[in-house]
């Protein structure tokens, strides 16, 4: 009985640290996502907002504003 509860203990003891790296991998895969999704939004609204500005002055040029 000793011995299968060494056996369990040491299971358990491998089955936790395997747990804890997949879950420190996730979380280090979910701060990159996150990064790269606020990049993405920053670059989309600078060029939405270049965009917006080149259409006034286009808009300004031809005396429309």
């Amino acid at each position: 009985m000793l011995q299968f509860m060494k056996k369990w203990y040491q299971a358990f003891k491998e089955d936790k640290a395997v747990r804890l790296a997949k879950e420190s991998q996730f979380k280090s895969y979910l701060n990159v996502t996150v990064q790269d999704d606020e990049n993405i939004s920053t670059r989309f609204v600078d060029a939405l907002s270049a965009a917006s500005d080149e259409h006034y002055e286009e808009c300004c040029r031809r005396g429309y504003h």
